[in-house]
């Protein structure tokens, strides 16, 4: 991940005299249309493949729990507005503490799957 737009710059600056493209990727309302099922996926893998054992002594609970929690969590989001509550029934609240850590794993996802999908088309970074 990339701290800002001069990591690209002075990456492509170190490219002189080579022709380059590039695309831009945004999305529209991130941490709302984040889907709580894919989100719980990616989570899983991403245990999965750090360590169980080590996740869940670190944490103190197993990832079932976790997730479960996490997913509860999710799911129990509550909004004011005018008067009137409302549960937020998808994606992640934009105020949570969590966000952007959840946005970030499931975005490293996406760039995986990009990646994957632009592999030996002569793409020779991707900066997120």
């Amino acid at each position: 991940m990339i701290a800002n737009s001069r990591d690209v710059l002075s990456y492509l600056e170190g490219d002189q005299g080579r022709a380059v493209s590039g695309f831009s990727v945004d999305v529209q309302d991130l941490y709302y249309s984040i889907p709580h099922a894919k989100l719980m996926s990616v989570l899983r893998a991403t245990i999965e493949e750090h360590g169980l054992i080590s996740f869940q002594n670190g944490v103190g609970m197993s990832c079932d729990a976790f997730l479960e929690l996490l997913n509860t969590y999710l799911r129990s989001t509550a909004v004011s507005h005018q008067g009137r509550n409302y549960v937020q029934r998808a994606g992640i609240c934009i105020g949570s503490r969590v966000a952007p850590y959840l946005s970030n794993l499931y975005l490293a996802e996406v760039d995986r799957r990009i990646q994957g999908s632009l592999e030996g088309k002569l793409i020779v970074a991707i900066f997120r």
